[in-house]
């Protein structure tokens, strides 16, 4: 078996026999995680990797309204009446780097970064009292943690472009947890990935759980928490040139965390 495999086999193991985490008044807040590699979408990632080894880097930018809305966090309509959306504006940066090894086994590094965010007002100025009782992520620019991947391809059959492969990715607590970039612990994600060639279109699918501990927004009128969760990625490629690819991907979460009790 391959050492990488036999890696993400280990930690996965480690993550599962760890004590359950409670939630706390930050979280991980990005939803975007890019794979990096030079043939993924953007968050799909693809088990294809080059026949020769070559090293890679890349640099992505995005721009996110509303990360974290107060419909999604208030308890009621009474306390989302008198709150804004937590995260109105986002500007990240997603730096990544790794290198592919014979067509077979790939290893990478990303690291997230918010250049800027920005949040509404807690409570709303004028509004009623009671004040909602809410800890709010605080704004400013942020590092996020940075993750560690590795990738196997399993299978290729190139004459059809059916490609089946595995990954895993480790991500360390080095973001700033209070402003949104942590989850404050190491995570774990890990996933299949298959991709088959139907006509001149590339159908790509990958689908794994991550391993995340239970974090939330803390307070009595609260009632987001998030946790481990598995993550469905899907996407359609047309080569229009050798050099030009357009597609378009759908993304998604499903949680699978049981509830627990904040704590500060």
């Amino acid at each position: 078996m391959p050492a990488p495999l036999l890696l993400v086999i280990a930690l996965l193991g480690a993550l599962l026999a760890a004590r359950p985490a409670q939630a706390q008044r930050a979280f991980y807040l990005d939803r975007v995680q890019i794979g990096g590699a030079p043939d993924d979408g953007l968050v799909t990632r693809r088990p294809y990797m080059s026949p020769e080894t070559r090293i890679y880097g890349s640099t992505t930018l995005g721009y996110v309204v509303d990360a974290l809305r107060a419909s999604t966090v208030a308890a009621s309509t009474r306390v989302e009446d008198k709150i804004e959306n937590l995260i109105q504006q986002q500007l990240m940066g997603y730096f990544s780097g790794g290198i592919e090894i014979g067509g077979r086994v790939a290893l990478g590094l990303s690291v997230p970064v918010a250049f800027a965010q920005s949040g509404g007002q807690v409570p709303i100025p004028g509004s009623r009292p009671p004040p909602p009782s809410l800890f709010t992520i605080d704004t400013g620019p942020a590092l996020y943690d940075a993750s560690l991947e590795a990738r196997v391809l399993l299978y290729n059959d190139e004459p059809s472009k059916l490609r089946i492969g595995v990954g895993g990715a480790l991500f360390v607590p080095s973001g700033n947890f209070s402003r949104g970039g942590s989850d404050n612990r190491v995570s774990f994600y890990l996933y299949g990935a298959l991709e088959k060639a139907l006509g001149p279109f590339l159908v790509v699918g990958s689908l794994g759980p991550h391993f995340r501990p239970l974090r939330g927004i803390d307070g009595s009128d609260s009632r987001l928490d998030v946790g481990s969760e598995v993550r469905v990625n899907t996407a359609l490629f047309l080569d229009l040139f050798e050099r030009l690819r357009v597609g378009g991907e759908l993304n998604g979460m499903v949680g699978i965390a049981q509830n627990g009790p904040l704590v500060p």
